[in-house]
């Protein structure tokens, strides 16, 4: 467990100091030597040709450091522009690097003015949390972040977009301006995006590789499971029935907005996915029906207020029924499962051609955008397999 993290922002007359810490007792790691030696070590040799953006691990004595640090344009603006985790001696402070880079770029891009501080022990929880959450859980987090999902959105629409693009939707949606690095790394660390220059253009452009859906999908292999007869009849006959009409009825949603409906559905699905004690009852319901009294034991690590409130959040949201049988016994049953995929986008094959011939997109930039799309086909044996 890490001892706290400090948010550091260079002054011109004492160099870098600790602007906001947690917990407000924490030292180490925060003297005027430390710091220097830090920062000196995340900076050296950095230019604005050359930004060192990244995360670093360094050892001391008595305790180990990660830092975030999010780049010399926070550097030259006077903003907070490093966040370092203090661990003890003990510990790897690479084990907090992908936690550190996803939360501290989200604290940076937050940390305009004072207003952060007040959220600092939360952004310290949520780094502690991100070390347990699943691949599943961290792609659901980017569409959870609203100028990323609105990147997202013109992507999948359009395939490609320029950076100056990406930093008038930054500064549109978050009303300042913003490294548009810091948005995107998190979405090309989790290979959604590539970023690169078109030969001719004046401005870097941003690249789909992946599209990234939260959507329902039907339970196949639990419901084969049920029609097998795992279930008492009654019950099963009553959960059948209900799990088509809420699938016909998700189905007849989609038909009449498709974008619409399926962007709010992913924002609601996605509070569900990062929220702990209703991704764990999940979870547990992939594996089958469960009785009520029986959650208590298999989710013994919370409390049984917060599990029955999981329960009827999930069924709210009609992802789980409750049917009880003929002699009273009470069955929790998953009615439709999430579903977060990374997807090859086929389509913008097609949509590049067309916006080349309709004479939105020049021939260079289509060019390098098909060689990439081929370059990342999952036919390639040296690309990871997302679907």
């Amino acid at each position: 467990m890490p001892e706290g993290m400090a948010v550091i922002q260079w002054d011109d007359e004492v160099g870098p100091v600790a602007v906001a810490k947690y917990p407000k007792k924490l030292k180490k790691g925060l003297d005027a030597t430390t710091l220097m030696k830090v920062y000196g070590y995340c900076t050296l040799g950095e230019t604005e040709e050359t930004p060192k953006p990244g995360f670093v691990s360094l050892s001391f004595d008595e305790f180990k450091v990660g830092v975030y640090y999010g780049g010399l344009t926070l550097h030259l603006r006077h903003q907070p522009s490093m966040v370092m985790l203090v661990v003890g001696p003990d510990e790897e402070p690479e084990d907090y690097k992908d936690a550190l880079t996803e939360v501290g770029t989200k604290l940076l891009i937050n940390a305009y003015d004072d207003s952060y501080k007040k959220s600092l022990r939360s952004y310290y929880t949520q780094i502690s949390r991100y070390t347990q959450m699943t691949q599943e859980q961290r792609l659901a987090n980017i569409i959870g972040e609203p100028v990323r999902k609105i990147i997202l959105e013109d992507l999948l629409e359009e395939g490609t977009i320029s950076v100056p693009d990406v930093e008038s939707i930054i500064q549109s949606e978050m009303g300042k301006k913003v490294d548009p690095e810091l948005v995107l790394r998190p979405m090309v660390r989790q290979g959604i995006v590539q970023t690169g220059w078109v030969e001719g253009h004046p401005s870097e452009h941003v690249f789909l590789i992946r599209g990234l859906f939260i959507l329902r999908t039907v339970p196949i292999d639990l419901v084969r499971k049920i029609k097998s007869g795992m279930l008492p009849k009654q019950v099963a006959e009553k959960y059948l029935e209900e799990a088509r009409k809420i699938h016909e009825k998700y189905i007849n949603s989609i038909k009449r907005n498709p974008t619409e409906y399926l962007w709010k559905d992913a924002l609601r699905l996605y509070k569900i996915i990062i929220n702990f004690t209703t991704y764990d009852l999940l979870t547990k319901l992939r594996e089958g029906p469960l009785q009520t009294d029986h959650l208590f034991t298999l989710l013994s690590e919370y409390k049984k207020s917060d599990i029955m409130k999981a329960v009827a959040r999930l069924e709210k949201m009609k992802l789980l029924t409750r049917i009880t049988d003929d002699s009273g016994n009470e069955f929790v049953i998953l009615v439709a499962d999430v579903s977060v995929n990374l997807v090859y986008p086929r389509w913008l094959i097609v949509k590049t051609v067309q916006r080349y011939n309709e004479g939105e997109m020049t021939g260079k930039e289509a060019s390098h955008y098909l060689e990439m799309l081929k370059a990342f086909h999952p036919s390639n044996p040296a690309v990871p397999s997302f679907e």
